[in-house]
């Protein structure tokens, strides 16, 4: 058995909306996401329309990271989204376990900035037992600090309905 968990982005990115007060710092994506993410590095407010007649448009945002989009009074600057850990990957092997057959794993962090993982293994959900250990793989010259967040895998549990031999692959959304 297989585990590989990966993230498109360990931060989580609220649509741009109308009339909505925006504060330094903040990041919106588009409406209809164009995979970049933008921050507030202007406060203020977004595009108001003329009331009653004319409603909030929203703007056209820049594809280049770096150049700013102007947004009623706010200013984004286009940003590229915070990246996630490179992917987790376990093998579980039952060589040398007694055929030690599994139902339930669990990945866990023993510490929020840590980059490495213990891998607990159960035949039954209730008896566990270290199967491994793992350090996450991140790309060069990054720490595993994403946007003030620590380790963007804390933790992972993976069940199958029967003991398998089989590939379980976890996607985390945006």
């Amino acid at each position: 058995m297989s585990v590989r968990a990966y993230g498109k982005s360990v931060f989580n990115y609220a649509a741009w909306q109308p009339s909505t007060v925006y504060v330094i710092g903040s990041f919106c994506i588009p409406t209809e996401g164009n995979g970049l993410c933008y921050e507030c590095t202007q406060a203020g407010t977004s595009d108001l329309g003329i009331p009653p007649d004319v409603p909030p448009v929203e703007p056209v945002w820049t594809n280049i990271v770096g150049s700013i989009v102007q947004d009623g009074t706010v200013i984004w600057t286009c940003r590229e989204k915070a990246e996630a850990a490179g992917p987790l990957s376990v093998i579980l092997s039952v060589e040398d376990t007694g055929g030690y057959s599994l139902k339930d794993i669990w990945v866990r962090s023993p510490s929020p900035a840590s980059g490495d993982f213990i891998v607990y293994g159960s035949y039954d959900s209730e008896n566990w037992r270290q199967i491994d250990e793992l350090s996450v793989p991140h790309q060069s010259g990054r720490d595993n600090r994403h946007k003030g967040l620590q380790n963007s895998y804390p933790f992972i549990k993976v069940s199958t309905d029967l003991n398998a031999i089989n590939e379980i692959e976890i996607v985390a959304g945006e």
